[in-house]
C-alpha cells in the first residue's frame, strides 16, 4: 500500500527512528517498552530533553507535553533535581535500610495529602492500586470494586477489568469482583452500589486516558456526593466491637435511606452486614441540612424508640445493648413525642413559602370566614394524613411526582384565581 503524503514526510524527518524500531521490534512487545509509546508507522526515539523541550535522534525538537507521563512536572533535567540527585547519588546507591529522608519525605506526602494518616512507598502505581484495592475490601470486608471502562489504573488482573485492549488471560472469577461502569452516568453508579457489596470505586479523575477521553465536568462532585452517604454511621470510642449492636436496626426514612444507601445500617438478618457501634452513634445528616429526618430504633426486645434528626440535633446516642436492661431503660414508646412533631408541623407550614403561598390562594377564593375555616382545616388535615401515611410506611409515594403534583397544584389554584377575577 502506498504511503501517503503524511506518512512519507514521517519517514523523511525520522530515519533513525524507524531504523531504531526495527532492532526494537526483536526485543520488545509491539516494539515498545510502554503502551503509551505504541504509535504508528513507529515511534520516536528521544535522546534528551531541557525543560519543556526535548529532542530525539534525528534532532527534531518537540514541546514536551507528556511530561514523563505526568511525573516531570517541573520539566526535564531541572538543575534543583539533577544537583539533589547527584549528591545524593555520592552517599550511596541503594542502602537496604531505613533513613531519616524517607520520613521526611512521608511528612511532605502528608502536608500535601492532609487526610493521609499513613505512608506507603511502593515501586509502581500497579503496587500501589493493588494494596489500595486490598485494604478498602480487608477494611469493610465487601468485595466488589467499581471503575471505570477504559480508565488505567496499573497492570494488574483487576485494575484491567473494563478495558478495550489487554483482557486476555485475566481469570473470570477476577472480573466477577469487578464492576465496570460508563463514566458520567450517577444512576448507574447508585444501582451497582444498592445491589452489590462495593467496597470502592477508583477512577482516573480526569478522564480515561489522562484525559485525553475527558469526564463531565459534574461527574465528579456527584460522584463524591453519592459516596459521603456509604458510611453515614460511624462508630465512635475505643470500646467498639463487631457484634456490640447484634439485634438493632434502625429504619429511616425513604429519602434518607436513598442517600445513605446501603450504610451498614440494618442488622445482618436482612442480608446486611451488623451495625457497628459502641456506646453511641453518630449520625451525620448533612445533605439538605434544612431538611427533617425521621429514625426509628428497634430494640432486640421489641421495643421501638423514634427521633427526629435536624441540622441542631443530628446526633442519636443510643443506649449500649452490651449492659442488661440498659437498652429498655434508654427507649421511648413510638408517638412519646407528639409535641415535636406539632410544632415541626407548625414551623414546616409557616417557614415554606411555597405553602403560604398556596394558602394565601385559597384563602383568596374563601368568600367566608366559614368557607375560610373549611379550607385551611381541610389542607391541614389532608397535609398531616399524607406526612403520617408516609412516615408509618403504608404510603411509598415516589418524590419526583410529588414535587410535579404540588408545583401542578399551585398552578392550578392560580388559574382559578385569575378565572375567578
Amino acid at each position: 500500500m502506498a504511503l501517503t503524503a503524511i506518512e512519507d514526510r514521517y519517514y523523511e524527518l525520522h530515519p533513525k527512528s524507524a531504523e531504531l524500531y526495527e532492532r526494537a521490534k526483536l526485543n520488545f512487545p509491539k516494539g515498545v517498552t510502554h503502551e503509551a509509546r505504541n504509535m504508528t508507522p513507529f515511534p520516536v526515539h528521544m535522546t534528551h530533553g531541557l525543560a519543556s523541550r526535548k529532542w530525539d535522534v534525528d534532532g527534531n525538537e518537540y514541546v514536551e507535553y507528556n511530561t514523563g507521563h505526568g511525573s516531570m512536572i517541573l520539566g526535564q533535567a531541572n538543575p534543583v533535581i539533577v544537583k539533589a540527585v547527584q549528591d545524593r547519588m555520592a552517599l550511596g546507591t541503594h542502602l537496604s535500610a531505613s533513613s531519616d529522608l524517607e520520613i521526611r519525605w512521608a511528612d511532605l506526602v502528608k502536608q500535601l495529602i492532609p487526610c493521609a494518616e499513613k505512608v506507603r512507598f511502593t515501586s509502581s502505581g500497579t503496587e500501589a492500586v493493588m494494596m489500595a484495592m486490598r485494604m478498602a475490601r480487608a477494611y469493610n470486608g465487601r468485595s466488589k470494586i467499581i471503575k471505570f471502562f477504559d480508565h488505567f489504573h496499573g497492570w494488574s488482573d483487576y485494575a484491567n477489568a473494563g478495558n478495550l485492549t489487554g483482557m486476555d488471560g485475566i481469570p473470570g472469577e477476577v472480573l466477577d469482583t469487578m464492576i465496570s461502569l460508563q463514566p458520567g452516568n450517577i444512576g448507574a453508579v447508585e444501582a451497582a452500589i444498592e445491589a452489590n457489596d462495593v467496597a470502592a470505586i477508583i477512577i482516573e479523575s480526569p478522564g480515561a486516558h489522562m484525559g485525553g477521553t475527558p469526564i463531565r465536568p459534574d461527574f465528579l462532585p456527584l460522584l463524591q456526593h453519592t459516596l459521603r452517604y456509604l458510611t453515614r454511621f460511624s462508630c465512635i470510642g475505643s470500646e467498639c466491637e463487631d457484634d456490640c449492636c447484634h439485634g438493632w436496626r434502625v429504619d429511616i426514612d425513604e429519602a434518607t435511606y436513598k442517600k445513605v444507601k446501603a450504610a451498614m445500617l440494618l442488622s445482618s438478618d436482612e442480608a446486611r452486614r451488623p451495625l457497628k457501634a459502641g456506646r453511641c452513634l453518630e449520625i451525620l445528616l448533612d445533605v439538605a441540612p434544612s431538611h427533617v429526618h425521621f429514625a426509628r430504633l428497634s430494640l432486640p426486645s421489641g421495643k421501638v424508640t423514634e427521633r427526629l434528626l435536624t441540622e441542631a440535633n443530628p446526633i442519636w446516642e443510643l443506649p449500649d445493648v452490651a449492659q442488661p436492661g440498659a437498652a429498655e431503660a434508654g427507649a421511648e414508646a413510638v408517638g412519646s413525642s407528639v409535641s415535636s412533631y406539632v410544632l415541626l408541623g407548625v414551623g414546616h407550614i409557616l417557614t415554606g413559602w411555597d405553602h403560604l403561598a398556596f394558602v394565601l390562594a385559597l384563602l383568596i377564593l374563601a368568600g367566608s370566614l366559614g368557607e375560610m375555616a373549611r379550607v385551611v382545616t381541610g389542607f391541614t388535615i389532608a397535609h398531616s394524613v399524607t406526612l403520617a401515611l408516609a412516615v408509618m410506611g403504608f404510603v411509598h409515594p415516589q418524590a419526583a411526582a410529588v414535587e410535579a403534583l404540588i408545583g401542578f397544584s399551585v398552578a392550578l389554584v392560580a388559574a382559578e384565581n385569575a378565572w375567578a377575577l
